[in-house]
């Protein structure tokens, strides 16, 4: 088991972190502790994390689950290597801006899709999540509650090229409670996002 403390920081006015800022935290330690072919192909969220947290790979199945913040897989050379996300006792006191209408300035809306034309600068999970909260807020309001990032599957890993836009394409609608969206960068279909309702 190896533990790596990830570096987070709150998101605008939020008072947990964010699953994006999770994620490329997440993203930057397997890279830096595997190579740069490493890359993160499925994480689910199961709670909100306020604290900081670490990544640790292949923990123990007695693990305590109290403390799991989300489940993922990294894809190496071939191979699944499944990590987990823990929440801390350590606090956070550090707070960045974000301006997701910055990401929003060129979109558009389609039926059931949200396309971008340009992209606005962000890491590619974060403008991903404006999309698709953006399309939910539009398609499926709802009355209490929020809708939030929850899993991520990915068949290849996004480019590090910012010049593909993102469509994302809403494909099911549980309930009004949670979704699955295709993810589309440039011309190529190269995942799905879930999205759920959160009282939060």
């Amino acid at each position: 088991m190896q533990s790596f403390p990830l570096k987070l920081q709150y998101k605008g006015e939020r008072n947990y972190i964010r699953g994006s800022d999770i994620y490329n935290a997440a993203m930057d330690i397997v890279q830096t502790m595997l190579d740069d072919q490493a890359w993160i192909n499925h994480i689910v969220f199961r709670g909100f994390a306020r604290n900081s947290c670490d990544l640790i790979l292949e923990a123990p199945k007695d693990y305590s689950k109290k403390a799991i913040r989300a489940v993922c897989t990294i894809k190496h050379k071939e191979k699944l290597i499944p990590a987990i996300i823990v929440e801390t006792n350590n606090k956070i006191n550090e707070r960045y801006g974000f301006d997701e209408n910055i990401v929003l300035n060129e979109v558009v809306l389609q039926k059931k899709s949200i396309f971008q034309n340009r992209r606005a600068g962000f890491s590619a999970i974060e403008e991903i999540i404006v999309l698709t909260k953006h399309l939910h807020n539009k398609l499926i309001p709802i009355q209490q509650g929020r809708w939030i990032f929850s899993q991520l599957d990915l068949i290849e890993p996004f480019t590090i090229n910012n010049e593909y836009c993102y469509s994302i394409e809403l494909k099911q609608n549980l309930a009004n409670r949670m979704t699955v969206s295709n993810i589309i960068e440039g011309d190529r279909h190269i995942g799905q996002i879930r999205f759920t309702v959160s009282s939060i």
